[in-house]
């Protein structure tokens, strides 16, 4: 697993957000993690796993693993984002979401 805190941006908003791609990553106990992921309902292989990114903002308790059961149109594109562009992000970036166009748009189509 790979875990970053970055800082969500859209107009009025500067959240601070840990994310964490839930694929097990080539070490010691490889076979193990992904068995566990496997279990969870989390898939099988790497590439199946991959597809899933834990979302926490900072400020609640609260962890998402699916995009669409956010209730805010920026939390929805920031996590659409980040399970599409993964590796453009650094720890410690910022992702604003206004730069995402098809995100934001796939974001506000599921919220009507």
């Amino acid at each position: 697993m790979e875990a970053k805190l970055l800082v969500i941006e859209d107009d009025a908003t500067a959240m601070p957000v840990m994310a964490i791609r839930v694929a097990a990553r080539q070490r010691a106990g490889l076979e193990e993690t992904r068995a566990i992921l496997a279990s969870a309902g989390y898939g099988r292989t790497r590439d199946e796993q991959r597809e899933y990114v834990w979302l926490a903002p900072l400020h609640s308790g609260r962890v998402e693993t699916d995009p669409y059961q956010w209730t805010t149109r920026t939390h929805t594109a920031a996590h659409l984002v980040l399970q599409d562009h993964w590796r453009d992000f650094g720890d410690g970036g910022r992702l604003d979401v206004r730069e995402y166009p098809e995100q934001l748009s796939r974001a506000i189509r599921v919220r009507r």
